[in-house]
């Protein structure tokens, strides 16, 4: 991904190889808090001259397609999109050392997942926010799994809005399939998304979704809301609205599933498969 993309087109380029390169993006250039703004004006200038050496450019989603017509200047017929491919275990069961834990989380009115390395991007800080309006209502208990630099900060968080009785921060998890399974509702409060594997691993297990409208992928995803909620985001209003109205919505595990299903490896498979025959 980018830059390395751009380095292994330059390289094709100057060693005079003649052979197929595909490449790959998974981030939305608009957004992307990695690219510098000397990065996006780079890819402005001389973003379509550096692909022309692709054969085939690959987004991972309409969002990332779009940002690459937009930023890098890349004519239409070069991209196309390949959904990530995401499968799940199905696992159910909890570790023993989890139990507690499960406990304490189940013991509520609601049990709410988040996913993700503990990052700006996620943004966990947004879903604490809304956390913090939620349970003036409800009494909700919120699960996050992932690991990263905010940990302390978020838990800080946490003991400033007076959550630390609804909150828990674990760290990460092999398989949180488990916590897929159990949870009453996913919730995804990133700034960006290139695509947004979790949100897909949450419909696999038929887990209800709120996420965030963040660049195209969600959306995408969710159908525009047919699969779940979306919201603007860095808004925590509207956030914790969405929490409180999902949780009670009737259950559409089947559906949820179903819609999984469209990005299983065997179709991204296939589309590759087509690609390069």
């Amino acid at each position: 991904m980018w830059p390395l993309t751009g380095l292994a087109a330059l390289a094709c380029r100057t060693s005079g190889y003649k052979g197929t390169l595909v490449l790959s993006e998974h981030n939305d250039f608009r957004f992307a808090p990695a690219l510098r703004p000397r990065e996006k004006n780079f890819l402005r200038l001389f973003g379509a001259r550096i692909y022309a050496a692709a054969s085939r450019v690959i987004a991972v989603s309409q969002g990332v397609k779009d940002s690459l017509k937009e930023v890098a200047k890349l004519p239409d017929d070069l991209v196309e999109v390949i959904h990530n491919p995401v499968e799940v275990s199905g696992a159910t069961q909890f570790q023993e050392s989890d139990r507690a834990l499960v406990e304490w989380w189940r013991a509520g009115d609601a049990s709410l997942l988040g996913v993700g390395t503990l990052k700006q991007q996620k943004g966990f800080d947004v879903l604490l926010d809304a956390l913090k309006l939620v349970t003036a209502a409800m009494d909700v208990r919120l699960v996050i799994v992932g690991d990263g630099s905010l940990m302390n900060e978020l838990k800080a968080q946490c003991n400033r809005l007076g959550l630390e009785e609804h909150v828990r921060l674990i760290g990460s998890r092999a398989d949180p399939g488990p916590f897929y399974n159990a949870a009453d509702l996913f919730v995804l409060s990133s700034r960006t998304e290139g695509f947004g594997n979790v949100i897909v691993e949450a419909l696999a297990y038929g887990t209800p979704v709120v996420s965030a409208r963040c660049s195209g992928s969600p959306a995408e995803i969710l159908e525009g809301g047919r699969y779940g909620l979306l919201v603007p985001q860095l808004d925590p209003q509207a956030l914790a609205h969405a929490i409180l109205t999902q949780l009670s919505a009737p259950k559409r595990e089947g559906e949820l599933r179903q819609r999984a299903a469209n990005f299983s490896p065997e179709s991204a498979a296939r589309k590759y498969l087509d690609l390069f025959g």
